[in-house]
């Protein structure tokens, strides 16, 4: 999509982006005031210079997993956009790339972004704390934050490079411990890699177990979810947990029932992901 291709398109109120989009060039899109929300699609690698800027109706913005850049001012002066997921791959944040978006939510930076620009969350008034899934950036911008409430904090994994605690770029910051405990039964705790057996069970029927799960690291888990693989997990299916996030400290429980489809040893391997975590 060429510059300024719908720029200033007042009364434009939805588009559809084909697949066969990969690139979205500069003011592309600029100041479409009724425009209220945006799918850009799987391919779309780059997002130009104020491509959605002033699209001061725009609340939800969907960004595919292709995304590696996000140019300078793409989505400047959105004054109600809430909800633009940044996602996983993407490696440069141009500068003023959300400036001025007063009711965007917290942002979670993944652990490919290597760069962000200048002032690219400026005047963000909603944004409280910013959360980095990976090393520091090797390339952070002049006042990347500035205009956020006092008391505004950096988090960051105890594990991970480039930061510094109390303060980091002139920012309170605080490292946080990924780290969870399961028990089955509950008082006993599984290490990584622990077997459990469901015992001798007839083909067809249900044998059941039930899992705790606690949230014993500082961060909060968001994106909780229980998954099967390994050599059988047909034979398997997990019931819960109920809950997508899980609070430092607070626990929950699930249950694995296995139903054996042919005779002899049948096994599977449980993960429990976060999408704070890079490897679940």
């Amino acid at each position: 999509i060429q510059p300024y291709t719908f720029a200033f398109c007042h009364s434009l109120t939805s588009v559809t982006i084909p697949n066969s989009v990969t690139t979205i060039g500069d003011h592309a899109f600029y100041e479409c005031i009724w425009l209220t929300n945006v799918t850009i699609p799987s391919g779309v690698v780059s997002l130009g210079e104020a491509s959605f800027g002033a699209c001061n109706r725009l609340t939800t913005v969907s960004l595919p997993t292709s995304l590696t850049d996000i140019g300078q001012g793409a989505f400047g002066s959105c004054g109600v956009l809430r909800s633009a997921v940044l996602p996983p791959g993407l490696v440069n944040v141009g500068a003023y790339a959300f400036s001025n978006c007063a009711q965007l939510s917290n942002p979670v930076i993944p652990n490919s972004v290597t760069s962000i620009g200048d002032y690219a969350f400026k005047g963000c008034l909603d944004v409280t704390s910013a959360t980095f899934l990976g090393n520091a950036p090797s390339q952070m911008g002049y006042q990347v934050f500035s205009g956020v409430p006092s008391g505004f904090r950096i988090y960051f994994f105890e594990n991970k490079t480039g930061f510094t605690s109390p303060t980091w770029q002139g920012y309170q910051s605080v490292p946080l411990t990924l780290q969870v405990s399961v028990e089955q039964p509950a008082g006993v705790n599984l290490a990584n890699g622990a077997q459990s057996s469901f015992g001798n069970t007839q083909i067809g029927q249900g044998a059941s177990l039930q899992y705790k799960l606690s949230n014993t690291g500082t961060a909060n888990l968001t994106g909780l979810a229980v998954s099967l693989v390994g050599v059988h997990p047909g034979d398997y299916t997990i019931t819960g947990p109920g809950i997508g996030n899980l609070g430092s400290g607070l626990t929950t429980t699930f249950t694995v029932t296995f139903t054996p489809t042919a005779p002899g040893t049948r096994t599977a391997v449980l993960k429990i992901g976060t999408d704070l975590a890079v490897d679940p």
